[in-house]
């Protein structure tokens, strides 16, 4: 019979008191002290000294359903170590263990063994080694919780259980994280929350070695290899992996928001939920940042932001070091390294490494514009988007740039037009290496390597890299020019185009040559510039081989190999 091998530590049962757990090689006796009956069952030595009856199985019909799973209908023990700490251990390994401990029983004590499969349990999901044992149980009814908390009533059996419960009504939280300040109710809490930022994950999944830093995520994880779904709705009998989703689904069948707004009637499962909601009504941001005077709804998010005035990333990424200063963001990043894009539009089956862009891909799909601008109806996808808009109207700029003072309505905008000054590009290509100042000029420059073109015009069917291609494309089959030149009225399809003829009329020449100091008013001319510099002429003649600096000429030369004068 195999033994689990494991320290002095005590075995927190539910709603009972807690017993010592010895390892087998310090218990007075361990299995081999059992007689065992026909089917398998030990029979406890104390039942033979006491001149009892060995409590021997029933045998089983035919037509009786046998339980070839306990591990899917008992508790699992947790096994309560240092600080708190708690080791899961799953039921079919205590099973296979020889547990000694204390129960009393007639009055006296006695020592009981788990072992092998037990195969009586009650309502209340405890399990019991002999049927006397259950009939006893049974007939006690509710066991006594007599320390009851004084605000809402709530009974407990143990004085500790209580206290660490009454930290739910006065918010207190002493066990203090060390490296990201969080604070928790509990020491088991935080030593579950400082895995986070060591990267511990001490329990693995037996199927596929997968590894989790909480045993209550492992054993969700398991079930998806058993295809095990333990709850059922009694509603619509749906069944689920984990307790938590039928709660919510369970919703759906009660309609159960049981807390209304006030101001705009919407309704809430949560009373915390209703609580943070109806600050958005009041304006009322409680949670201010000590150095910018900032506010926020929620304390979460205050806790987030004064991360960025202190620099403190705690959450490191193992691969590259990069830090971050919330899991999830770490979670996110990690896929890069993996790969992994779990979420697949169900539109065009693109995958996506995170939800939220995910939700925003396929708002795209459906012309979902949620968020309308009150001043001129213009929708958007995004909140962010109509929030950037709406300074249009306002002409709100609060963006400043530190090294020459102007101003922007977006923070991208400043952060874009930085790196002019400080000349940083952050993305850079993982197939060339060519770097770039802003992630959406790396996502389009990345497709000219994959050749991806999900943007489809539906009048021609041509595709685009990316969608401002696409738009400014359909606006060649509607004729629509919306930028208008405030000097000489001269419309454009686009804003860029605008934005290179209006320098023709303030003669202003940005893009200055560092080799001659000669200026232009388009990034293109300096380019083409340069290589007379450089002498680079990266465009060749299939023909003759000869190069040329611009497209333009490698075109003219060889229509004289063709003879095509036009």
């Amino acid at each position: 019979m195999a033994s689990l091998e494991l320290p002095n530590v005590t075995i927190k049962l539910e709603d009972e008191e807690e017993v010592p757990w010895l390892p087998n090689n310090q218990g007075s006796e361990d299995t081999e002290n059992f007689p065992s009956t026909h089917s398998g069952f030990p029979v406890p030595k104390s039942e033979v000294i006491h001149g009892g009856d060995p409590w021997i199985p029933e045998p089983v019909s035919e037509e009786r359903e046998i339980p070839t799973d306990y591990s899917s209908e008992l508790p699992d023990v947790i096994v309560k170590l240092e600080e708190e700490e708690e080791l899961y251990i799953p039921y079919h390994q205590v099973s296979e263990a020889s547990v000694p401990f204390k129960g009393a029983h007639s009055g006296e004590g006695r020592e009981r063994i788990f072992v092998g499969e037990v195969p009586y349990f009650s309502g209340c999901r405890r399990s019991f080694s002999d049927r006397p044992g259950l009939i006893k149980h049974e007939s006690q009814g509710t066991p006594e919780k007599p320390h009851k908390c004084s605000r809402c009533a709530k009974s407990f059996m143990k004085r500790s259980n209580l206290r660490t419960h009454e930290r739910i009504h006065t918010g207190e939280k002493p066990f203090r994280c060390s490296e990201c300040g969080n604070s928790f109710s509990d020491g088991s809490s935080l030593i579950r929350h400082k895995r986070k930022h060591t990267g511990e994950k001490p329990y693995s999944c037996s199927s596929c070695g997968k590894r989790f830093n909480q045993s209550s995520s492992l054993i969700r994880h398991e079930r998806s290899h058993t295809e095990q779904r333990p709850y059922k709705c009694l509603e619509c009998g749906k069944r689920f992996n984990q307790s938590s989703t039928l709660v919510r689904h369970e919703r759906i069948h009660r309609e159960q928001r049981l807390f209304k707004c006030s101001a705009c009637d919407k309704r809430f499962i949560q009373s915390a939920s209703l609580l943070a909601h109806e600050r958005i009504h009041r304006g009322e941001k409680p949670y201010c940042c000590n150095i910018c005077e900032k506010g926020f709804v929620h304390k979460s998010n205050l806790l987030i932001h004064e991360m960025k005035h202190t620099g403190l990333k705690p959450f490191k990424c193992s691969d590259c070091g990069k830090g971050f200063n919330q899991n999830s963001s770490l979670v996110i990043h990690r896929r890069i390294h993996t790969g992994e894009k779990p979420y697949n539009c169900s539109h065009c089956r693109r995958p996506f490494s995170d939800k939220s862009s995910l939700n925003k891909h396929e708002r795209a799909h459906r012309g979902d514009k949620p968020y309308k601008c009150s001043n001129c109806g213009k929708c958007f996808v995004r909140r962010s988007h109509l929030l950037t808009h709406e300074r249009i109207h306002t002409g709100v700029k609060p963006f400043k740039c530190s090294h020459c003072g102007k101003s922007f309505s977006s923070r991208s905008h400043l952060i874009r037009h930085e790196g002019t000054h400080t000349g940083e590009k952050p993305y850079d290509c993982s197939f060339c290496g060519k770097r770039f100042n802003r992630k959406s000029n790396l996502t389009n420059h990345e497709r000219t390597h994959t050749g991806e073109k999900p943007y489809k015009c539906s009048d021609c069917g041509k595709s685009f890299s990316d969608r401002s291609s696409l738009i400014k494309h359909e606006r060649i089959h509607t004729g629509e020019k919306p930028y208008s030149c405030a000097s000489c009225e001269k419309s454009f399809s686009d804003k860029s185009s605008l934005i290179r003829h209006e320098r023709i009329h303030t003669e202003e020449k940005p893009y200055k040559c560092s080799d001659c100091g000669k200026g232009f008013n388009q990034s293109s001319s300096l380019t083409v510039h340069e290589r007379t510099h450089t002498g680079e002429k990266p465009f060749k003649c299939s023909d003759c081989g000869k190069g040329f600096i611009r497209r333009t000429i490698l075109n003219k030369h060889e229509r004289t190999h063709t003879g095509d004068k036009q």
